[in-house]
Parts: C-alpha cells; sequence; structure tokens
C-alpha cells in the first residue's frame, strides 16, 4: 500500500508495482492498497533485472505544481526523468517543449520511456465553466490522444485525476463508485479517465484531492486578511482532505 498523506507514495507505488489498467484515489481509506502481478525479472550480464521498475519516465507539465514535485522526487530517487513545458523559455535538454493546448500534429516529438505521468491540466473551475470547450482541449482530448499515442509504444501512462469526479456532498467516496462530476472539470476528468483506461496497453488513473502549497492565493488572501483583522470566508458546502 502506499502512505496516503503523500502523493509521491502514490506514484512510487504505481510505477513500482502496476501491470495493468488501474483506478487509485489518494488520501481516501478505500483506496490503501494497489494490486498488480508479481514483478517480473530478466536476467542481463550476470544479474537479475525487476522489470516492474522502470528505467525512464516522462512527467507531462513538469513545471506545474504537482508535475514539479513529481520530477524532483523522482530524480532524486534516482529514475532517469525527463520533463515537458509548455513555456518554451523553460526548455533545456532535461525539459522538453509540449503545449497540450496546441494540435497534436504540432506537438514536439517526445523519447521512448517506460512510464509516462501525465500531471498538465487545466484546474480552475472558474475557467472551465467560463470556457469548457477551450479547457477540454488540456483536460480532456489532448491527454487522451497522447495516452493513445504513448502506449502504442509500449509506453505505461499513469493520468493524474480529481476527486472533483464526485460532487463533493459527502466524504469517504469508494473508487470504484460512479462518477458524478458537478462541475465542468470534474465531467472533462471522469471522461478522459474512462477512455485512456479503455485504451490497450497499460494504463493507470490516480485522483487526488485538492493539493495545496504555501503559494496557494486563497490561503495568501486568507492569511493577509487575517494579519489585518480582516474577517475570511471559508467553505462549508463541499468536503475534501487536501495534500
Amino acid at each position: 500500500g502506499y502512505d496516503d498523506r503523500s502523493f509521491q507514495g502514490c506514484v512510487r507505488t504505481l510505477l513500482s508495482r502496476v501491470r495493468r489498467p488501474h483506478l487509485v484515489q489518494g488520501t481516501l481509506p478505500s483506496a490503501r492498497h494497489v494490486h498488480g502481478e508479481a514483478p517480473h525479472y530478466s536476467r542481463a550480464d550476470g544479474g537479475l533485472r525487476d522489470l516492474s521498475v522502470p528505467d525512464s519516465i516522462l512527467v507531462i507539465g513538469a513545471d506545474g505544481q504537482v508535475g514539479s514535485v513529481a520530477l524532483r522526487d523522482l530524480s532524486g530517487r534516482g529514475y532517469g526523468v525527463t520533463g515537458t513545458t509548455r513555456r518554451e523559455s523553460n526548455t533545456d535538454e532535461d525539459r522538453l517543449f509540449l503545449d497540450l493546448a496546441l494540435p497534436p500534429q504540432d506537438w514536439s516529438e517526445l523519447p521512448l520511456v517506460d512510464v509516462a505521468v501525465i500531471c498538465a491540466a487545466v484546474t480552475r473551475f472558474n475557467e472551465c465553466e467560463d470556457d469548457p470547450d477551450g479547457t477540454a482541449v488540456v483536460n480532456l482530448h489532448a491527454p487522451v490522444t497522447l495516452a493513445e499515442k504513448l502506449t502504442r509504444q509500449g509506453t505505461m501512462v499513469l493520468f493524474l485525476s480529481t476527486t472533483g469526479v464526485f460532487d463533493f456532498t459527502r466524504p469517504y467516496r469508494r473508487h470504484d463508485e460512479p462518477p458524478s462530476p458537478a462541475s465542468a472539470y470534474g465531467r472533462q476528468k471522469a471522461e478522459a479517465e474512462s477512455r485512456i483506461l479503455d485504451l490497450e496497453g497499460k494504463t493507470a488513473v490516480l485522483r487526488l484531492t485538492k493539493i495545496m502549497g504555501p503559494h496557494m492565493p486563497l490561503l495568501n488572501a486568507w492569511r493577509n486578511d487575517l494579519a489585518s483583522g480582516r474577517e475570511i470566508t471559508a467553505y462549508e458546502d463541499a468536503f475534501i482532505a487536501p495534500i
């Protein structure tokens, strides 16, 4: 199983153990264990190699809040990791240009890798509600097309999704419950999950709850208001277990 307080724990478990399509939710007790086939080994140069442990990993969206953490953690653990960025000014030998908002025929050629983690997404609920067609390009259509391309070349694809595929009316949703999204973002992710898990090849979905970091605008605004003696208004109509 994985440490349900840790995004890195979720990713490490899936990368090392998943051998067929799986759907896992982070931080939820109902998804504390991931089951896969037993590790496969091969002998080369007189030694055994665990084929279930990837040699090369591609992080799609490596300069985002989640992707940057994934790339840093996996690199620190000795994996051969390459990232992608949609900002051409951020490219280097280990960070390739890939903008999922572009048509697939305009995408850069990606390296052949054992595992790809698709982190890139438009996560702002309001933006998805205001422009459902435009945001669906990045949240739905491009990830499915990319996953199809990657699985055809033998790459395992891990697609990061959200507990927003449910309606937030009650906590502790099971991973095998039918999705019930109440937002455009949730609907986009739910459809992307279904289509990616239906692909031929090795695929997995990891649903994360709300990701919170030190630079989150909402938390910074609350901190500033409280420091100035102003009241803040917190949510009372949603259940989340933030990471």
